[in-house]
């Protein structure tokens, strides 16, 4: 999944994301609280180029207001660790916004939802944020 950020550079949110326990080793960057982790890694702009067709880039530009101005790459296991992954998420997108997550199944996220999805249930993880979001749209 990614997070795109519309006025936030990378240096605001690898500060933020340096409340949890955060390490950069090489190229691989991971997050932990206690015994959870997921990974966050920055996504170059070639890279976000690369990931979409014009349209959906359009959408994202749409959703945001501007091209995003820093994005990262979040990924987990399911269960616990993606609980955490959902933390971090809702937890970076309240405070920086605007910002989307993209949830690689064609959804297209707000703050709001992303933080819904977490008030749900105490095991919700980012993982239910596509059938959270069909739901709280109806579709379920």
């Amino acid at each position: 999944m990614i997070l795109y950020f519309g006025q936030a550079d990378s240096e605001q949110i690898e500060a933020a994301v340096r409340a949890f326990e955060f390490n950069r080793d090489g190229s691989s960057e991971t997050i932990r609280s206690g015994e959870r982790y997921c990974y966050f890694e920055r996504y170059s702009e070639q890279e976000q180029l690369a990931e979409y067709e014009p349209a959906e880039r359009e959408a994202l530009v749409a959703l945001l207001g501007a091209t995003p101005r820093s994005a990262f790459c979040l990924s987990s296991r399911h269960g616990e660790n993606a609980r955490l992954a959902l933390e971090v998420a809702s937890g970076l997108m309240q405070r920086f916004q605007p910002s989307v997550l993209d949830d690689d199944h064609d959804g297209l996220w707000l703050a709001p939802v992303v933080s819904a999805c977490l008030r749900a249930s105490a095991t919700s993880d980012l993982y239910d944020l596509p059938r959270f979001g069909a739901l709280s749209r109806g579709e379920g």
